[in-house]
């Protein structure tokens, strides 16, 4: 499936690549639509994206202008940003869940868990002090309220770890493929982002798990290729089947005419019945021919 989210994150990289690279000039006056059309994308992932880089924007901005700032609107616009990441990975867990859930039909037992825990985690976010470190390289947010994403991430990757150790052998290898890939890809930013406060990585972790689920498991092209490839084998299984069908009714209906006495029919039908064979098929050998014959003769005599 292509989904919001899949979009957004696409639209917000294509973006903030673009800005990076000096393709959009600071000061350019720039539209929804032009973006659209530029990154051949909806005009609903752009806004979300254009969003997401404000918040980036103005995280920076205050965090390296406290001086200028008033605290109350860099630590709402801090806890803002941070209470989201703790949402969207529990989304993730959601999504990777629901991935299990598919395949074992068991019930999501851990959904309660991992809502009672979003809810602990975005009021720790919201009531933890929070202060800020200057340094040569940057400022950053610290305080209590850091604990919380660091939280959340590693309470729902063991979440999401022990649904797939737990249903190993139940999950096909594509599906664990990317749940395992994503799981690592997070961990690892997470521990590089605690280890450089100043590195602002933490989105990035966010964006290569989307990129990892849509590569393998969400791809619009792959998924028409793998809904193209069962019609095929839909068709040809009907195919196969409808020859059998045909020929038995026929048959039938041949030796049901012969035994009225109407020759004449039986004799026509006689021609149908060894045309169908043996052109709609060519899948039997005359044994097998007689022998489906001879499976419609017998209830007649019995």
């Amino acid at each position: 499936m292509s989904n919001p989210t899949t979009k957004e994150e696409a639209a917000y990289q294509a973006i903030r690549s673009a800005i990076i690279d000096g393709e959009l000039k600071p000061g350019q006056s720039v539209t929804i639509r032009d973006l659209a059309s530029r990154f051949d994308l909806g005009r609903t992932p752009i806004t979300d994206a254009m969003k997401h880089l404000a918040l980036d924007g103005c995280t920076v901005y205050t965090v390296n202008h406290l001086d200028t700032v008033p605290m109350l609107l860099n630590g709402a616009l801090h806890r803002l940003f941070l209470g989201s990441m703790a949402a969207v990975i529990y989304l993730f867990y959601q999504y990777i869940a629901i991935l299990v859930q598919e395949e074992t039909g068991k019930p999501r037992q851990l959904d309660w868990p991992a809502k009672a825990f979003l809810v602990l985690a975005e009021l720790g976010n919201f009531l933890l002090p929070i202060s800020y470190t200057v340094t040569a390289e940057g400022n950053y947010s610290a305080g209590a309220y850091m604990l919380v994403p660091y939280a959340a991430v590693a309470f729902y990757l063991l979440l999401c770890a022990g649904l797939l150790v737990g249903n190993w052998k139940a999950i096909p290898g594509k599906k664990r493929s990317a749940i395992g890939a994503a799981l690592v890809i997070e961990f690892t930013v997470c521990v590089l982002q605690g280890l450089h406060h100043t590195w602002l990585i933490s989105g990035m972790g966010i964006t290569l798990m989307t990129l990892s689920f849509y590569l393998t498991l969400e791809n619009p092209e792959a998924l028409r290729a793998e809904l193209v490839e069962q019609k095929l084998s839909m068709l040809y299984l009907k195919s196969q089947v409808n020859p059998h069908f045909l020929y038995n009714t026929l048959d039938t209906i041949r030796i049901q005419a012969h035994l009225n006495g109407d020759k004449t029919v039986a004799s026509l039908l006689m021609r149908l019945v060894d045309f169908s064979s043996g052109s709609a098929s060519r899948w039997t050998d005359p044994w097998s021919r007689w022998t489906t014959r001879w499976s419609c003769w017998k209830p007649m005599w019995s």
